[in-house]
């Protein structure tokens, strides 16, 4: 199943041992890897490939990762490993996606499933070439917002509260009709804000001290003895265990600063 990565941070952050302590995270899902992130212009960047980000025969990384992640500096990444469980492997597939919408660039990625959305048609523009569930994800969820975004005037809805409508909309039109439970976790940034949903599998969040700037760093990747990139640091296991329910967090720089539950079929 595919992983996750975002480290969001008040300063320009050099991510030179998250991305490759995650990039390992490509053992078990070998079919690409992407790393996506913001200039200082607000211009989303993401490089990605469908080799894997890690070789465990000759214990090695993506020669194009380790030079991103020693040169790079954001104040947001966003990072995946897939293991493909919709669509073919290729480049187009791999995650973070780009949309660009009310004015600035967006970073998505997925991890889990969707199914039923794969047949979506979104009257916007649309993730290019991709064909997962995926990029349909992202476009549902960006439909949704610009439909319900209203930043002044009467009824008024915050970007925080159309997100939080458009998830729930999505879960309760594209849930699986046989009962597999189709869910997902997705992280969603603009460079300013950063959206974290879990729906699926649990995170684990860590508050990094490094030098000057501070970083959050949350991630999917863990195991049956604890979750986390590192042993010796102390992560935050985020559950939600109750599948009744997904939870959204909304992330600015190094601080979670809002949270809410959202219910299922309501």
């Amino acid at each position: 199943m595919c992983d996750l990565l975002t480290i969001s941070s008040r300063t320009a952050y050099k991510a030179s041992y998250s991305l490759p302590d995650f990039a390992v995270c490509g053992e078990r899902n070998c079919d690409g890897w992407g790393v996506g992130y913001f200039r200082e212009d607000g211009t989303a960047q993401v490089r990605k490939s469908s080799h894997a980000a890690y070789d465990p025969e000759h214990d090695t990384l993506d020669a194009a990762l380790v030079k991103l992640a020693k040169e790079t500096r954001s104040q947001y990444f966003l990072g995946h490993v897939r293991f493909t469980s919709c669509g073919e492997t290729c480049d187009q597939n791999c995650h973070p996606f780009k949309l660009s919408f009310l004015g600035r660039d967006w970073l998505f990625a997925h991890n889990g499933t969707c199914r039923e959305i794969v047949k979506y048609e979104s009257p916007n523009d649309s993730v290019p070439d991709a064909t997962n569930d995926s990029a349909r994800v992202f476009e549902y969820l960006r439909d949704r917002i610009l439909k319900r975004y209203a930043p002044s005037g009467p009824g008024a809805r915050s970007l925080f509260g159309a997100l939080t409508d458009a998830t729930l909309e999505l879960i309760n039109e594209y849930d699986s009709p046989d009962g597999r439970g189709d869910n997902f976790n997705y992280v969603l940034c603009d460079g300013q804000l950063l959206f974290v949903f879990m729906h699926h599998r649990p995170f684990y969040m860590l508050h990094r001290a490094k030098e000057r700037a501070d970083a959050l760093i949350l991630t999917t990747c863990g195991g049956e003895d604890g979750g986390g990139l590192t042993d010796a640091e102390a992560w935050h296991e985020l559950n939600d265990r109750d599948r009744s329910y997904g939870t959204l967090m909304l992330i600015v720089h190094d601080t979670v600063v809002n949270t809410t539950q959202i219910t299922r079929g309501e």
